[in-house]
């Protein structure tokens, strides 16, 4: 370069630098997000956790009703089953008190008032055990069956909408949570299906109930929830 030549001066290349503030917020908008604080992140999950927790004591309560309508039914067998179903519900919303308080040093508050619908219908309270009937049997479990399954399925679509929810912030530990708690609820679905198919296939006939009771004796055993309780609990221990 000649002594006296003076350097080219060239317009700022304001709009064309790919690293121009404007052109890097329009590439990575998820960079120019605000970023939330572990506390709000907290009570954040908090609120979608908590009405997981309280959907867990529902389902307790729910079950129990089952209980004492089977018992009232003189079916012991499907007692046991559902006495098997309040254990494991108990349990679930134990854990997820329990692991709130390891992952965020804090605690689920107390549930509200049981948002559920009871299976035992008010008129029943005015009859005694010593009128069940075989018809009663048979329309009472099919009634019962049916309820069970709303249930189920209601329950089934609220979690799937406390993952998205999870998935949205980004809360992963409790996504994979509430996803065991899907698969749960989606095999009971599919074991409850598959039993109202059987009892359909002879029109809930009351002498075929009483076999299935007898097998349900066997099936959710006292042995049976044990070993499901320790396999459960195994990722719990830390």
């Amino acid at each position: 370069m000649l002594q006296n030549e003076t350097k080219p001066v060239y317009p700022p290349q304001h709009y064309n630098n790919p690293m121009n503030a404007d052109n890097y917020n329009r590439t990575y908008p998820m960079m120019n997000m605000p970023v939330m604080s572990r506390e709000a992140e907290t009570q954040k999950v908090k609120g979608i956790v908590q009405e997981i927790y309280e959907r867990q004591k529902d389902a307790v309560e729910f079950h129990r009703s089952m209980v004492d309508m089977f018992d009232f039914l003189h079916l012991r067998g499907f007692k046991i089953w559902q006495e098997c179903r309040v254990k494991e519900e108990t349990e679930k919303m134990q854990d997820i008190q329990h692991l709130f308080i390891k992952r965020r040093q804090s605690m689920l508050g107390p549930t509200k008032v049981q948002q559920y619908s009871s299976v035992i219908p008010h008129e029943i309270y005015v009859h005694t055990a010593k009128e069940i009937s075989h018809d009663d049997i048979s329309k009472e479990t099919k009634r019962v069956m049916k309820e069970y399954l709303k249930w189920e399925e209601s329950t089934l679509d609220f979690y799937k909408k406390k993952m998205r929810e999870l998935m949205e912030i980004e809360s992963y530990a409790e996504y994979i949570d509430v996803r065991e708690l899907i698969d749960d609820t989606a095999s009971e679905i599919e074991f409850l299906e598959n039993l109202m198919v059987e009892l359909e296939s002879v029109n809930y006939d009351s002498s075929y109930i009483q076999k299935v009771q007898e097998r349900f004796i066997t099936e959710f055993g006292e042995n049976q929830h044990s070993r499901l309780y320790m396999r459960k609990r195994a990722r719990l221990n830390y």
